[in-house]
């Protein structure tokens, strides 16, 4: 893989080998932008987007993309984080976050997923992954799941509140 920058949706994950962490990068054309970083481990996840495989409900693995971990706010990370996920036939697929309006939700919410991964919705979903082992520091935000209309969830000022809440205790 190139070590420039390269817009998300050209990447392909056969072609990162032990490159899983990438930063983002200024746009050149309104894509969305990334550079690998080249480590082992890491304790910074904010600004980046981490990929690992992630198992859908099934047990099915697949090639995704974490974004929105920051262990200085790991409660804040479970409601803000982002999946994107990699789908051989058609690329990547970022699914909108629980608390999305409607309209996103039309677009890239649980069930345009599993129409597109031609699955049920307890066939994908919770779909887990584990950020663990390349971390340097250990947080509660770097395991976790994402969930169909999860039991913790809270509206989106609400997360807003949580962000507001764990910045001003910093």
């Amino acid at each position: 893989m190139k070590t420039n920058s390269i817009p998300l949706d050209e990447l392909n994950p056969n072609e990162l080998g032990h490159i899983w962490l990438l930063e983002y990068v200024p746009s050149k054309d309104g894509r969305l932008w990334v550079k690998p970083i080249k480590t082992n481990k890491t304790k910074k996840f904010s600004g980046r987007i981490a990929g690992c495989e992630v198992t859908l409900a099934d047990g099915t693995r697949n090639s995704a993309f974490i974004e929105g971990i920051d262990i200085e706010t790991p409660e804040f990370s479970k409601h803000h984080r982002t999946l994107i996920l990699w789908i051989p036939a058609s690329g990547w697929f970022q699914l909108a976050k629980y608390y999305s309006n409607d309209e996103l939700k039309a677009l890239c919410g649980d069930e345009v997923l599993c129409n597109v991964l031609g699955k049920s919705l307890d066939e994908v979903f919770p779909i887990s992954f584990d950020l663990r082992d390349h971390s340097s520091i250990d947080s509660p935000c770097l395991t976790g799941t994402f969930e169909h209309n999860p039991s913790w969830g809270l509206s989106g000022a609400e997360v807003m509140q949580i962000l507001v809440d764990e910045l001003s205790l910093s």
